[in-house]
This record gives C-alpha cells, structure tokens and sequence, in this order.
C-alpha cells in the first residue's frame, strides 16, 4: 500500500486525464490556491489503494505548473477508500439511469442549448461536456463509455458526452479507452484482437469505487447505440482511438448525425482524411500553439469546426477562433481538481469568462450547478 499525500493523488488524477493515447502532453494552469487547498487535507488523506501507481512528477513552478508524465497509471485506481472526502455534487440518483431502471429517453432535449449550438457561430451558450460521458477516471456518476453514462448525461441536461471509439478485429467500433479491455472489464486483452462478439460478451465494471448503483447488466457499447441513444439529445465529441476513419465516417454518416458527431482526432491527419472521406463532417483538433493553430487552419479548408485548446492559450486564441466563426473547446481537468478539494463549483465560470465556449471535465455535475442548471438535490 502507497503511502502518498492527496497533493500527488490529486495532481497524478489530473496529469493521467492530460495523457491520452494519442493527444499531446498538455500544459495546465493551476494556482497557488489549489495547492494550499490540497496541502490542507493531507494530513487525514494519505489512503490510496495498492492498485494505485504513481510516477514521480516535476512541479516547474508553485504558481503555473508545468506538468509532465509519461506511462502514468498502469493499473485502474480505486478511489473508494478516499471518496467521502471528494466534495462532489451528486448526479440523478442511480435508479433513475441503471440496470434497475425503466428508463425512457427525456421526452426532449434537457440542455437550454439547442445541440446546434456546438456548431452555431450565433450561439452564446456556455456548453458543458462530459468526460467519456460523465467522468473517467474521477467520474462518481457512471461507468466510462457506457450507456449508462450516457443515460445519466441526459437526464443531467449536459450539451455533449465526450466518448471513445476502437475497432475490433472484425472492423466494429465500440467504445472504449483503453486499447485493451482490462481496466473497464471483468475480462483482459486486446480490442484491436477480440471480434464484436468477444467483446460484447464481456462485463463492464465502474472505473473506481465511487460510483453506486446497479450496473450489472452493463457491456460495451457499440458505437452504434451510442448514436441511437444520443441522437436530437446529445451531441458526441467522438474521440477517435483508430485509425479507420472510413468505418467512423460511414457510422456517422447511417446514423445521419454529421451535425451532431465531432470527430475528434490527436493526429491532425486523421482529420484530413474524415474530410476526404466526407467533406461535410465536423471535426475537433487540438492545436498546442498559436503557430500550429495557424498551421491547421492552413491545411484544412474548411477549418475544424471546434478547436480544443490548452487552457493557457484561452485568452490569446478565442477572439482568433471566434472572428472565424469556431468554437473554442479546453479540457478544465484543473478546475476538477479544484472543485473536487474546496467545493466551490464556481471555478468553471472562470474558462468560459475568458473566452471559451465549450468545457470538458470530469466533474460535470460541479460545471452545470457553477452555470444554475444541477443542484445534485
């Protein structure tokens, strides 16, 4: 058993969101506030358990850290002995959205926003997303990539679930993370070498002890249903963890969602080549600088219809993004930690202050109650 204080749990949970297959190590802004909140529960958060492994970090600077990892976090964490010391804000009672429910699809869309926002110019709505639907890896409410966390998505009025697609052996697209089933399952091995079938067959298990509810029914999801169930209430921020972009663009194009899927891509080719698929597909990239933000628009016309930027890019980028009519998109895994250690849901008003109009966290219950729109009562 590790013998870590919560500062390194905490800042280890924020760098392992930070280090996606195939996304760039981003830089994060943290303030020296979210630091001493941390160092102030330490003295009775020192419980981790065994599955958790954490890498040696650098903090460059106490004020603006810069924060790199490689490899972080082979084995799933378990967060349950330290839960009842998050301060969350609940999501819908879990009867409402498991395998004990009846769940019907809201009769509409629960968002103020019309989900044509996220493509709109004329839309000022702020627009809250889901982490692989309602929060990974520091997600309470449901299991990553399932439906279930779709479900709860809904019924909590979020704008967009951010969702993970692989393919399997036999060219099906189903979500997951991770190339391989371990962590998300009762099962091992690879996606990429299990047929549909394999995969379908196996057991999804919640991330980490936080999350209650009955989800013994729950399988991997093809992408396929994600579509169903999301579609005219949702939109996908579709995280593309293959490299065949013709099966996602045909998934996109049967389920008739190309206003509704963004295809989100780490390497900046896989956008290129969706288009050259389809040009009418809406795409995400993720720009590191002002000179590779530059750079995308040049390569592709026309440009990405939402452009995810570092946090530390915000002020100097969204006026640019907005005179061209995009969205300006940015993972706020800082401020999750910072909800997470003081409670105060208001650190996510500060992004879309500076320019933003979309955020992804992990935390969507805390964004949504920051803009009066979730009480988790």
């Amino acid at each position: 058993m590790f013998n870590v204080n919560f500062l390194s749990i905490l800042l280890a949970i924020l760098l392992c969101f930070a280090c996606d297959d195939d996304k760039k190590t981003e830089n994060t802004i943290v303030d020296q506030s979210i630091v001493a909140d941390m160092q102030q529960t330490t003295a009775d958060m020192m419980i981790v358990d065994q599955n958790m492994q954490v890498m040696d970090m650098q903090v460059m600077d106490m004020q603006v850290m810069d924060m790199q990892v490689v490899d972080m976090m082979s084995s799933p964490m378990d967060m349950g002995s330290i839960a009842d010391r998050f301060k969350l804000v609940a999501g819908p009672p879990p009867s409402d959205f498991d395998c004990s429910a009846d769940f019907q699809r809201p009769a509409q869309r629960v968002s103020p926003n019309p989900i044509s926002c996220i493509i709109d110019p004329s839309c000022e709505g702020k627009m809250v997303v889901g982490h692989r639907g309602v929060g990974g890896d520091l997600g309470h409410v449901a299991p990553e990539n399932s439906l279930f966390a779709i479900r709860a998505a809904m019924l909590m009025g979020l704008d967009g679930v951010e969702l993970d697609v692989q393919e399997t052996i036999d060219d099906q697209l189903i979500l997951m993370h991770d190339s391989d089933v371990d962590r998300t399952t009762t099962s091992t091995g690879n996606v990429n070498q299990m047929t549909l079938e394999q995969v379908k067959s196996l057991q999804v298990k919640p991330q980490n002890n936080m999350i209650r509810g009955d989800f013994s029914c729950a399988k991997v999801p093809t992408l396929a249903e994600a579509l169903a169930l999301t579609k005219d209430h949702v939109f996908i921020i579709l995280d593309v963890k293959t490299d065949r972009m013709d099966l996602v663009v045909k998934a996109i194009q049967d389920a008739d969602m190309r206003d509704q899927v963004m295809i989100s891509v780490g390497a900046f080719e896989k956008a290129v080549v969706a288009r050259m698929i389809d040009p009418t597909v809406r795409v995400q990239v993720r720009p590191d600088s002002v000179a590779e933000f530059e750079d995308y628009l040049m390569r592709l016309t026309p440009p990405a219809e939402i452009q995810e930027i570092p946090l530390n890019l915000v002020t100097e980028l969204a006026p640019r993004i907005h005179e061209l009519n995009l969205k300006a998109f940015s993972d706020t895994w800082a401020m999750d930690v910072r909800a997470s250690v003081s409670g105060d849901s208001s650190v996510y008003l500060e992004p879309f202050n500076q320019g933003l109009n979309v955020i992804q966290c992990e935390l969507p219950t805390h964004a949504l109650r920051a803009l009066g729109r979730w009480t988790g009562e």
